[in-house]
């Protein structure tokens, strides 16, 4: 078989990537709906769907929205072996609010491709590098502009033109790939660990092998001299999100100095942890430091008494899953920052797992008769609205805390969501697409790389090998009560993954914008034949 799409399907990506475009699918609303079923019904209009009606499925997310999954399972007409290629996408969107008085044109890739041309060739924007680099692709007259044209209707796009390659050969290639196009990616990745359940019956059920998981996610482009370098990925980095929640010492403001502000531990532990690469488990220039997204005291109102407690949440990117020691190294910052309050107030630092182990020595039997008692209330919070996954966490360790005693403390905690950190084992199929970028590197002025680490949260951490399981769980709180994550079916599925994507700029933002020549027309022939030569080389 070729190792090229036909020229019909090539140019068929366009088409696609506009009509899904043109779908308002914001992650979290029902226009996720419309764009399952767009796709669903493409691939349903192929004759080997036709015939296999049973290899499309629509799979229910069962949310209070009606999300769905689209899974299609395309198998090799000289079918020699139970070896899986999994193809992945995400179909939802993150919102339009930065478009501001553009709002109207985001979904409509001309017509906003038109405005911003506008707004940045009249010279009313500031002038600075990254604004001469979008006049320069505006210039170049090969980039789009539109929500989710980059972070990935276009990759959904490839992913459906691949399949109905594959269905017209049908004959020719021997392997089986599932093509997951799934919901929910830009917020707690609902879909996809829907798929999980999918994929682990697969296995059980017929006894496949997976062996590779290719994700068409955005690349961005990296400008070298006169020609673009794409980078390819193998592995993808993880996240953890450790919540801190910090009891002072309570005074009135006129004997400020007999309490213990929680507010002042925070801002040392702010300042000693914000962007402080020493927190990671790797020394590396592609190290993204640890970034504080969300902290504040916890008054109900305005008073003149200084506050009780105070929380904030630290967003770490990992790239393993040894999160022991993660929070390892913040303990050992914080111990040395925070010394002064330790000797003078007895301020204890405790990791949750420690923490509940004194809690449980304290209560003893009643521990678990207070623990069910607090864990309903916020639940039922929970289901109606008032609390999200994040606070059902951090008001779960606060309201415990009250039965422990009356001492300052710091206490440390996972809080959803957690991403796995994924690395590939395979280094063969490494090398497979090596020598697949090598057939395509200085063609159009394109230089090809491979990275280890996919750089951005995606659904590919759920698709690799999860050490460390214990202390995740441990440490985690509101695992298996808000929070799930079945990490035995993860592991039991465990594949190499790689991303190799649309290529384009400022995913997010208004100025999101795709180089339309390489993804339309080089990014789907590097995806097809590195499944080609995966099949052909019987990994």
């Amino acid at each position: 078989m070729s190792n090229n799409l036909s020229n019909q399907n090539l140019e068929l990506i366009k088409k696609l990537t506009y009509d899904l475009v043109k779908i308002n699918s914001i992650t979290n609303t029902k226009g996720e709906i419309d764009a399952a079923l767009y796709i669903y019904n493409f691939l349903a209009l192929l004759n080997y769907f036709k015939k296999n009606k049973e290899n499309l499925i629509l799979q229910e997310l069962n949310d209070n929205i009606g999300r769905k999954n689209v899974i299609a399972i395309i198998k090799g007409g000289s079918l020699k072996s139970n070896n899986v290629i999994i193809l992945l996408s995400h179909f939802d969107t993150v919102d339009i609010e930065d478009y501001q008085n553009l709002k109207e044109y985001a979904f409509d890739i001309d017509e906003l491709t038109s405005k911003i041309k506008q707004l940045y060739l009249s010279n009313t924007v500031n002038n600075n590098q990254d604004i001469k680099e979008i006049i320069d692709d505006i210039e170049s007259k090969g980039y789009i502009f539109g929500r989710g044209v980059l972070d990935m209707k276009s990759g959904v796009a490839v992913n459906l033109a691949i399949i109905k390659e594959l269905a017209e050969n049908i004959d020719k290639f021997n392997g089986i790939v599932i093509a997951l196009f799934v919901a929910d990616e830009e917020t707690n990745s609902l879909g996809m660990l829907k798929a999980i359940d999918f994929l682990y019956n697969y296995k059980k059920n017929n006894k496949v092998n997976y062996i590779a998981c290719i994700d068409t996610d955005y690349i961005v482009k990296d400008k070298r001299n006169d020609s673009i370098l794409v980078n390819s990925y193998y592995g993808s980095i993880g996240k953890i999100l450790v919540g801190f929640y910090v009891k002072g010492i309570e005074a009135h403001v006129g004997e400020s100095y007999k309490g213990l502000n929680p507010l002042l531990i925070m801002s040392k532990i702010v300042s000693s942890l914000e962007m402080n690469k020493n927190v990671i488990n790797k020394k590396s220039k592609d190290v993204i430091p640890p970034t504080f997204i969300y902290s504040k005291d916890l008054k109900d109102s305005y008073s003149v008494k200084t506050p009780s407690d105070a929380f904030a949440f630290l967003n770490i990117l990992i790239f393993d899953n040894n999160v022991n020691k993660v929070i390892s190294n913040i303990k050992r910052i914080l111990k040395n920052v925070l010394n002064t309050f330790i000797h003078k107030y007895k301020l204890e630092i405790f990791d949750y797992e420690e923490f509940t182990k004194l809690l449980k020595l304290k209560l003893k039997e009643n521990y678990d008769e207070i623990y069910n008692k607090i864990k309903q209330k916020l639940y039922n919070d929970y289901l109606n609205g008032k609390v999200d996954e994040r606070f059902y966490s951090l008001y779960l360790v606060k309201n415990l805390n009250e039965y422990l005693d009356f001492r300052p403390r710091v206490i440390l905690f996972l809080t959803p969501p957690f991403y796995p950190a994924v690395f590939n084992k395979n280094k063969k199929i490494v090398k497979i697409l090596k020598n697949v970028l090598k057939n395509f590197d200085g063609e159009y002025g394109y230089r090809y790389n491979i990275k280890q680490f996919f750089p951005y949260i995606s659904d590919l951490s759920f698709l690799g090998n999860v050490d460390n399981i214990d202390y995740i769980k441990n440490n985690l709180v509101g695992f298996n009560e808000v929070y799930f994550l079945d990490f035995e079916k993860i592991n039991y599925i465990s594949t190499d993954v790689f991303d190799i994507g649309s290529l384009g700029n400022d995913a997010h933002k208004f100025t999101e914008r795709l180089d339309s020549f390489y993804t339309f027309n080089i990014l789907p022939n590097i995806v097809f034949s590195f499944i080609n030569k995966i099949f052909e080389n019987k990994i």
